[in-house]
This record gives structure tokens, sequence and C-alpha cells, in this order.
């Protein structure tokens, strides 16, 4: 593995691909190094300078066996042989806004619907909603429809907003949605 390290930010960027790329990186980018890596990702370090990473760095390491959490200036670099920068690197694909077919259920401001025909040049659906009733629309106003899932976590959320007037945590309400559909939470009515 290599990684280009801006020596002013101290930025460290995975660099992909042929030697080439590595070789670029040393003519066009000034202010960078070039440094080589282990398989795992682990960077020598000699321990003789501040530390290598960008400021309000999050570093874990091992003080005389407890494992201790600092940021990296406050961090003990005199000792340190190696270390592995985590990199959150951006997705490959970002996610695709979804977009109405034929044949699929979505919903309306009016409710429900089959979406059954697209016309993309004119920007218009054929949609039936769930009552019977047949419409042309815009596409840009059929939306996916929710699960029931979903549609569970926006009312507790909505509840427990409008109840606390504060923000609800959304992955505490998935946790317990997930463990009332499981069974491994009773129901109310279980609890009578």
């Amino acid at each position: 593995m290599i990684y280009a390290v801006n020596n002013t930010t101290k930025e460290h960027r995975v660099i992909t691909g042929e030697a080439g790329e590595v070789d670029d990186w040393r003519r066009k980018m000034q202010g960078w190094n070039v440094v080589k890596a282990d398989a795992d990702g682990w960077i020598e370090w000699s321990g003789h300078a501040d530390n290598p990473l960008p400021e309000h760095s999050a570093v874990s390491y091992h003080d005389g066996g407890a494992a201790c959490r600092s940021i990296a200036q406050l961090a003990p670099w005199s000792h340190i042989i190696a270390y592995r920068p985590i990199i959150d690197q951006p997705a490959s694909e970002e996610a695709q806004p979804w977009e109405p077919a034929a044949g699929e259920p979505a919903r309306t401001s009016g409710g429900d619907c089959m979406v059954l025909a697209i016309d993309r040049k004119r920007n218009r659906a054929a949609i039936r909603w769930d009552d019977g009733e047949l419409g042309v629309v815009k596409i840009e106003v059929i939306k996916q429809r929710t699960t029931p899932r979903e549609q569970w976590l926006a009312a507790a959320e909505h509840a427990i907003e409008s109840t606390t007037g504060e923000p609800a945590q959304s992955s505490h309400l998935e946790i317990i949605h997930d463990a009332l559909a499981s069974g491994e939470l009773p129901t109310p009515e279980q609890t009578k």
C-alpha cells in the first residue's frame, strides 16, 4: 500500500493504481511525500518528529498494556514504531435516486398508487391509485412507497419528538422496531 502525505497538513491519501501514478504524485504534487506501507497499511515511524497525523485525529494506542484513546497531538509519539491511518474513502458509487417504473407500487400526494406507464419524453406517468381512480401526473410527483417499517419509524420518531421536544435517535428506534418484529421484545399487548 502506498500513501501520499501532505507535508503541511499531514493529510494522508491512499494512492491506488500503477507505479506511474506514484511518479505523477512525486512530480505534480509539490508539498506531498510518497510513503510506502506494508500490506496491512502500517507505516514505519522513527518516533523522532512530531506526530505524523493531521490535527484533531483520534488515535488508539497501548500504554503499559492499557488501551488508550486520545487526539494525535496529545498522544506520546516518541516510542511509536509504526502507525496506520484510517481514511474515509468516498463511496465508489453514489446511491442512485429512485425512479418510478411501470408496474411498480409508488405514492403521490393523492395516496398510494401503481405506476402503469411512463412517458419520459413528456415527463408524465399514468397511474392507478389504490382506490381504483386513474390519473396522469408529472413524474417528479411520484415517490417511492414507504415500507411498513419506514412508516413505523417515522411515526415513532414523530411521537418522541412531539412529546419530548427533542430529536429522536433513529438508530435506537430501528433497534426497537427490529426487536419487536423478531419477537425479541414483547409488544405492549403481551405485557398486560
